[in-house]
């Protein structure tokens, strides 16, 4: 209980601090105010014009989030730069460390409640504007909900958690501030820029959420992936890490710092497990992308049936499943006859049945392509009807395999 209430005290005292700064206040001002003029923009605009331009149409801002989401949590980074590299600067200046150093906390106990604190100052404000986007959204029928939420709490805070504890550790470690603002702002950049420098399936396997890269939706399933929360944990496990280190490296006397550097070089690597997995699940994800356009490109020559026709139903079950239930008009080329029949059917959707001519028919459903045997060969320009039953959910990365 001593450490919890030492962590609450140190939280409350910097919270305190940062509100007294003027630069804290222009951070919040320039936070909520470019959110707002961007989201206003974006939801007049939509509300507007979106009934005869389907461009303007396109840029609801409930389904963009994390496109103007990426840049307010960069400039939260860059807010908390600002407020946290001079904490410990700030610290000489008032002499404070000759009222902390004989208090009976130990150096974990009150980095932990500053970074608590910094963290607060730094995503109190996205929170305001979040709320305010709720709340305008509401009444002009552009609210982005769930979508918000998540945002919140699984991009920003993560983020922000993260690069706060590595800034303590710059505090802690560089003790001229001006390199460490220098060295802060430089990795700063560097994450501005490769986002924009990385294939795209690398970059929504990384822990910066789905910036810039995709629209929100009201049909597919908006719940957090399980990569997400693995993400999110590496994060704080990373956080956890940066600020273990950073204790163990304090000037202020610590019988604990060896073992706390220890424990946090294990932290760190954990931390870094954890992104790596993701990240080579998607390079997995490419590869196997790689095999269905193989699969594709090697039917390029062979003579399709003609669809002619398709009649059925087609039921979307919002962030569950998608349910085929079809009747195919095909017909064979003028100058060959068919003994199997290929389509190009989504690998995540199962296909529950299918009959050709009202007879059940052996199929195959591999690598993104549907085969189906026939039980008699298909006569030059005759027809037949095929009727299939299929139920899944569409993996998206199947869409433009002639771009992978």
């Amino acid at each position: 209980m001593r450490t919890v209430g030492g962590i609450r005290t140190m939280a409350v005292a910097e919270f305190r601090s940062d509100l007294r700064l003027a630069r804290s206040w222009l951070y919040a001002s320039v936070v909520i105010g470019t959110g707002l003029f961007v989201y206003l923009g974006l939801a007049v605009a939509h509300r507007e014009f979106s009934t005869t331009s389907a461009s303007v149409g396109l840029a609801s801002p409930r389904m963009l989030v994390s496109w103007f989401g990426f840049p307010l949590v960069l400039l939260g980074m860059a807010g908390a730069t600002f407020l946290g590299i001079d904490t410990f600067g700030r610290d000489r200046r008032d002499r404070m460390e000759g009222v902390l150093h004989p208090r009976p906390v130990s150096n974990l106990v009150v980095l932990v409640g500053r970074l608590v604190g910094a963290v607060a100052v730094t995503w109190l404000p996205i929170a305001v504007l979040a709320g305010l986007t709720l709340g305008l959204g509401a009444y002009l029928g552009e609210s982005p909900g769930s979508t918000t939420l998540s945002f919140l709490f699984f991009d920003a805070l993560p983020l922000l958690l993260a690069w706060c504890a590595l800034l303590t550790l710059l505090g802690v470690g560089v003790r001229n501030r001006f390199a460490a603002a220098l060295a802060a702002f430089a990795l700063l950049g560097f994450l501005a820029w490769i986002t924009y420098r990385i294939p795209a399936y690398l970059l929504s396997a990384l822990p910066l959420g789905e910036w810039g890269l995709g629209a929100a939706s009201d049909i597919v399933n908006g719940r957090p992936a399980i990569a997400t929360f693995v993400q999110c944990a590496a994060l704080g496990l990373g956080a956890a890490g940066l600020l273990t280190l950073a204790a163990g490296l304090h000037p202020r006397l610590d019988d604990r710092s060896g073992r706390l550097m220890g424990m946090g070089a294990v932290l760190v690597l954990l931390s870094a497990l954890g992104i790596a997995a993701p990240l080579k699940q998607a390079v997995d994800h490419q590869t196997t992308r790689g095999r269905w356009l193989d699969a594709h490109l090697a039917q390029r020559d062979a003579q399709p049936p003609r669809l002619e026709g398709v009649a059925g139903t087609v039921r979307i079950e919002p962030g569950e499943k998608l349910v085929l239930d079809l009747e195919l008009r095909i017909a064979a080329p003028p100058d060959q006859e068919l003994t199997t029949l290929v389509f190009s059917l989504n690998p995540g959707i199962a296909v529950e049945s299918l009959a050709v001519g009202g007879k059940t028919a052996p199929f195959e459903h591999t690598l993104g392509l549907l085969t189906v045997a026939l039980g008699e060969p298909l006569a030059p320009a005759s027809h037949a009807e095929v009727a299939l039953r299929a139920s899944g959910v569409p993996i998206a990365e199947f869409a433009y395999l002639d771009s992978a």
